[in-house]
């Protein structure tokens, strides 16, 4: 192939490649308030977020730490995957829907995909919300097992 042919593909594909708009991470705190949903980076820079149909979750995590993924178009991100780093506590949480099984009670996490169960007594009102997304906090006491410190219910009623 005749070198200025390939110089002009290779050209062609740059072009077309420069439409693509690559995913980038952003870090802060969630601010929910004012009916907007912001991230707020450790910078003071905030950006507005556009999250689809985790918009009624990401309501509840006003305080929250959180790490989101997706392209970002002026000031808004729009929001493909994200993960709570920081229930506001110190600590990391586990985010998915609370469930009971028997006399077991879990939580099978959306940031790990992993299932943890939650010690009957230390659920208090939580035990009231099955079948919501909750957000919980807690440490661990056996394998995949967790005593509940904190919880947050996410979502409408």
């Amino acid at each position: 192939m005749p070198r200025l042919l390939q110089l002009a593909l290779g050209a062609g594909a740059l072009v077309l490649s420069s439409g693509c708009v690559a995913k980038a991470r952003y870090m802060g705190l969630v601010d929910a308030g004012g009916g907007t949903v912001k991230l707020v980076e450790s910078s003071g820079q905030s950006y507005r977020l556009s999250t689809g149909e985790d918009a009624v979750l990401f309501a509840d995590l006003g305080g929250c730490s959180v790490m989101v993924e997706g392209p970002r178009r002026g000031r808004t991100v729009l929001v493909k995957d994200w993960v709570v780093t920081d229930a506001g506590d110190g600590s990391a949480p586990y985010v998915g829907k609370l469930v009971r099984e028997g006399m077991r009670w879990y939580v099978t996490d959306r940031q790990t995909g992993a299932t943890f169960f939650l010690e009957e007594g230390s659920l208090g009102d939580l035990g009231q919300h099955a079948g919501r997304t909750v957000l919980v906090t807690g440490y661990v006491t056996g394998p995949n097992t967790v005593n509940v410190v904190r919880w947050r219910v996410l979502g409408p009623q």
